[in-house]
């Protein structure tokens, strides 16, 4: 039996609603850099996260150092310790110090601190009778100096495996990129690895090779670079995305890429730089991926465009923020991905001008389209629908009513293929809508 819209006439319904121990003295070592890394500071460090990389929730907001369980964690310049924090979960065992720049420093999943500040807090957690514990001390009251070991490295909290979380903070509690520290312990000369692009349509007028939605696209190495072999058809505003990792000698973890730009015909337009997060903002991070393909299929692709209602602050010196635009002529694109010791790999596509069509070829076979299928993209509510029509694309007919704020508008479909209508609806427009779908005659075009 074939998978088709089989009632003459049929409704469906959308509801929108808008809505302790001892302290060592500091360790010798060069002191030309002002701040220290915190473990085996003059030794080749190997790290297991990196700045702004994109979590599922939230940005990351420092670096995840490898370091064995009672490692020596190291201050990293002279300060005081104005915060320390015991709990379960999150960054468990933590130390915050507030160094003489006004900058701070964050040491987390930490197995236990060192030296006056350790006694301080076990006393502290025995009076409470609490395990968890979150003090705030004035400065002078636990003063440190650089390389002064003011703890041992862990697996406290929400902690994948043994390993320091070390952040760099502004005056204002930010999370700045702990990189820009110079640190010559992290060593990098390993390049981007892109892994997957993605086109999608911006508005409702935009496609796809004469699709409306979105599209993934395997890459193909080049040299030291990626491109896309492969034709890609598009018309009006079209949204690029990106799934890639940066990586690291000798270490197997994936993280995440500094800096990425968009060329289009050899003119940056667009630039985005993670190198200041406020936490305030952490949750905006859904902004910056594709929620859907994240949520099911856990790949995290990098919206390289900026939807409507984005306001993070990534972006400087983007010019074309809302989607490359096709019109008449083919635009040549190059993404550029850049980590933080400067290496590079580009991907290179292009996207050839093509007139808007009534027509379109699905991959799909017929038999496996469900007779309706609803999907909301952007700000475009889209209907699949199977219409049991003849194969002769020219008489394929129907349409749909919408019946909305007490008006009834008809609707055509956008485009027909096999025999299957597109539908496609601007639901910025729509609160309360009933759908009819109206099939094709089955006298006229009997099954």
């Amino acid at each position: 039996m074939r998978n088709c819209w089989s009632s003459k006439l049929s409704s469906v319904v959308f509801l929108f609603f808008i809505v302790g121990v001892s302290q060592s003295q500091p360790v010798s070592l060069d002191s030309s850099s002002r701040y220290l890394f915190p473990i085996n500071p003059g030794k080749r460090a190997l790290l297991a996260g990196t700045m702004g990389e994109l979590r599922s929730t939230h940005f990351h907001a420092g670096l995840d150092i490898h370091a064995n369980v009672g490692d020596p964690v190291h201050v990293a310049s002279d300060g005081y310790i104005y915060r320390a924090t015991v709990a379960t979960g999150g960054y468990g065992t933590v130390l915050y110090v507030r160094h003489s720049d006004g900058r701070g420093t964050v040491y987390a999943h930490l197995s236990e601190y060192a030296g006056p500040i350790g006694d301080f807090v076990l006393k502290e957690r025995y009076k409470r009778k609490q395990s968890e514990v979150d003090l705030f001390f004035k400065p002078g009251q636990f003063n440190v100096k650089r390389g002064d070991v003011i703890a041992r490295s862990g697996n406290t909290g929400g902690s994948g495996g043994p390993h320091l979380h070390f952040e760099l903070r502004g005056p204002n509690e930010e999370a700045l990129n702990p990189m820009t520290l110079g640190f010559t312990e992290i060593q990098d000369k390993t390049p981007p690895l892109p892994q997957r692009i993605a086109f999608r349509s911006i508005d409702i007028d935009s496609r796809v090779n004469d699709q409306f939605g979105r599209f993934e696209f395997p890459l193909q190495r080049k040299g030291k670079d990626f491109v896309l072999n492969q034709p890609v058809n598009a018309t009006g505003r079209i949204g690029l995305e990106v799934l890639a990792y940066d990586k690291q000698e000798n270490s197997t973890f994936r993280f995440g890429i500094n800096l990425i730009e968009v060329y289009a015909n050899n003119e940056k337009v667009f630039t985005q730089k993670i190198d200041r997060i406020s936490f305030g903002e952490s949750r905006n991070i859904l902004a910056m991926l594709d929620f859907k393909t994240m949520e099911t299929r856990g790949y995290r692709f990098n919206k390289l465009y900026v939807d409507d209602g984005n306001r993070l602050p990534f972006y400087k010196g983007t010019t074309v923020k809302n989607g490359i635009d096709i019109k008449d002529e083919d635009v040549s694109l190059e993404i550029k991905l850049i980590d933080y010791h400067g290496n590079a790999t580009s991907i290179f596509s292009t996207l050839k001008a093509a007139p808007l069509s009534k027509t379109s070829t699905f991959a799909e076979k017929e038999s496996s389209v469900r007779p309706l299928t609803a999907d909301i993209i952007g700000s475009v509510l889209t209907l699949n629908v199977n219409m049991c029509a003849p194969r002769d694309e020219s008489s394929i007919s129907g349409g749909v009513q919408i019946y909305s704020n007490g008006k009834v508008i008809t609707k055509a479909p956008a485009y027909s293929g096999r025999a299957r209508n597109v539908f496609l609806i601007d639901r910025n427009m729509l609160r309360h809508l009933d759908l009819r779908l109206q099939r094709p005659d089955p006298s006229e075009h009997p099954v």
